[in-house]
């Protein structure tokens, strides 16, 4: 486990489940010295979690993580040391939490098209916030008695090939981008996503790029070419092979490596704090994020 993990999302976010005063108390516990908030589209979690960290040997960095698209690709911008106060992120959250609202039906009927049963009444009155999220949906699926035998879902019960985080690879396989029960959010774009973070004196960061830009990993000049400065090479869900990629393109472009697990408690299972396989480039990442954040905001 490592000592620093820049990628963690609380109860806050639509897919997390933990407390985030839990998350820091935790960490603390086994030796996290440094953690980052990212919620997505969201700020609420920062707060609680700097309060737990007063008295703790632990640095809680005010983060988030924008849904958003650059050439029609979806990809995940981290925001680190924003100004989590700042009315624009409470405005960014309500437009989010609107749009992902209004498609909770068509979200819906598209599992059901799939023919996988699930209890639109039961999602509808436990969704929180309103949202009917992915990860809602994909536990609808799998816990349904209807769909228990159902072979399309074998990888991702007790022993498959994707049972150690199950309902993100249900997600990945079927409401992710390309997938077939896929319905856009509608999300910003990245250069708005840019405006707001860098507006807010924070550092942007792109996320887990191995997931995002799989068979786009060209997209990342772009990317970088239009302020992101740095990289996730280092992820719960990158090995070390991929971890090795993007270590070279990254320093290839000129931008810095950061290290996050993509904790999310229950969603991925299998993915723990500090667990993002990074040991030895932390300090290098947290480094290259301190020394991005404007004289203006330090």
């Amino acid at each position: 486990m490592s000592p620093l993990d820049l990628h963690i999302h609380t109860s806050h976010s639509h897919d997390g489940d933990v407390d985030p005063a839990v998350i820091v108390r935790h960490a603390a516990r086994t030796g996290i010295t440094h953690l980052a908030i990212t919620d997505h589209n969201r700020v609420g979690g920062v707060g609680p979690a700097l309060d737990a960290s007063i008295g703790l040997d632990i640095e809680v960095i005010p983060g988030i993580e924008i849904d958003c698209s650059h050439d029609g690709v979806n990809v995940h911008l981290l925001g680190y040391f924003i100004d989590h106060q700042d009315d624009r992120y409470a405005r960014l959250w309500e437009d989010a939490r609107i749009r992902k609202t209004n498609l909770n039906s068509q979200r819906m009927e598209a599992m059901q098209k799939l023919g996988f049963a699930i209890d639109p009444d039961l999602l509808l009155a436990t969704a929180k916030d309103g949202v009917v999220s992915n990860v809602a949906l994909a536990e609808s699926v799998l816990s349904h008695q209807a769909n228990r035998d159902n072979p399309a879902l074998a990888p991702y019960r007790p022993g498959g090939e994707k049972s150690a985080n199950p309902l993100i690879g249900f997600c990945w396989d079927y409401t992710v981008q390309g997938a077939p029960a896929y319905i856009d959010d509608g999300n910003p774009t990245l250069a708005e996503a840019l405006e707001l973070v860098n507006a807010t004196g924070g550092v942007p960061v792109l996320a887990h790029p191995g997931s995002s830009l799989a068979g786009k990993e060209y997209l990342v000049s772009s990317i970088i070419a239009a302020g992101v400065r740095g990289v996730e090479a280092f992820c719960g869900y990158h090995n070390a092979e991929m971890a090795r990629f993007w270590i070279g393109e990254v320093e290839r472009l000129g931008a810095f490596i950061t290290c996050g697990s993509d904790f999310h408690g229950s969603a991925k299972p299998a993915i723990t704090l500090g667990g993002h396989g990074g040991d030895g480039f932390e300090e290098r990442g947290l480094a290259g994020v301190r020394e991005a954040v404007p004289a203006s905001a330090r």
